[in-house]
């Protein structure tokens, strides 16, 4: 191992000891684009956190039953930026204080996402702390603000998503546990079997169904954006009627 400039770097066993695979799997990662390749420093080739990080995501993938085939249509498709988010990638835990240092938000706003029930505890989904999933979705909004959205809109939209988003929880976990008169009833042997392939499954189904979900969500998003393009639209030709001088004084 050598550090380069405060870089920790890797000879290829080196690397492929960390990551729990043989050096083989890493030569083969590299022949088929899954892995950049190495840095050559005098006769050797080495290899950074950012070569771990790789290999530690496609092993993750290979255990949710994808192929190579698919992870590299996912990485050729620049997929992997969503895959951390799913499967959880960045999974160095976090307390709220250094969600608030490294995000660098507001601690006051951030206490107010928390008790609003968007910054939900970790412990519902069964973690001791916070992690990289908070990091990323605190850095949105720090971006939105940054860009122009006013706090107090986020205080309104965001509860509305806190309550839809948690009666649709509700409302799965009644229909998946046959105590809904929602749609047709499930039976027992169908849910049972499924809840049981998706504990052995978990990060393929979760993917597949965060696709599912974001295109819904994605969709909302552009319909919403359209109205407030149009209304845009015609209050500024409102305006310019409006205006001395314009369409309608012009004639």
């Amino acid at each position: 191992m050598t550090a380069t400039g405060g870089a920790t770097r890797w000879r290829i066993d080196e690397l492929a000891s960390r990551a729990g695979v043989p050096v083989g799997t890493v030569r083969l990662y590299q022949r088929d684009g899954l892995l950049p390749p190495g840095r050559r420093m005098g006769r050797s080739m080495t290899y950074s956190l950012h070569h771990f990080d790789r290999l530690a995501r496609i092993q993750q993938l290979k255990a949710a039953n994808f192929t190579l085939s698919a992870i590299k249509r996912m990485l050729d498709a620049g997929q992997f930026v969503m895959l951390d988010r799913v499967l959880g990638t960045d999974r160095r835990p976090r307390n709220r204080q250094q969600l608030v240092e490294e995000t660098g938000l507001d601690a006051t706003l951030v206490d107010e996402l928390a008790s609003s029930g968007f910054l939900a505890g970790p412990e519902e989904r069964g973690a001791a702390e916070y992690d990289g999933g908070e990091v990323s979705v605190l850095q949105a909004i720090a971006q939105l603000i940054e860009i122009g959205t006013p706090p107090s809109i986020l205080s309104v939209v965001l509860p509305l998503y806190v309550g839809h988003v948690r009666a649709l929880e509700r409302d799965l976990i009644a229909a998946l546990s046959g105590v809904t008169d929602l749609g047709p009833d499930l039976p027992a042997d169908v849910v049972a079997a499924y809840a049981e392939r998706t504990a052995h499954h978990t990060e393929a189904f979760l993917y597949r169904w965060d696709v599912v979900v974001d295109y819904l969500h994605h969709r909302m998003i552009q319909r919403l954006v359209w109205r407030a393009r149009s209304f845009a639209a015609g209050a500024e030709k409102m305006r310019a009627v409006a205006e001395p001088g314009g369409p309608r004084g012009s004639g």
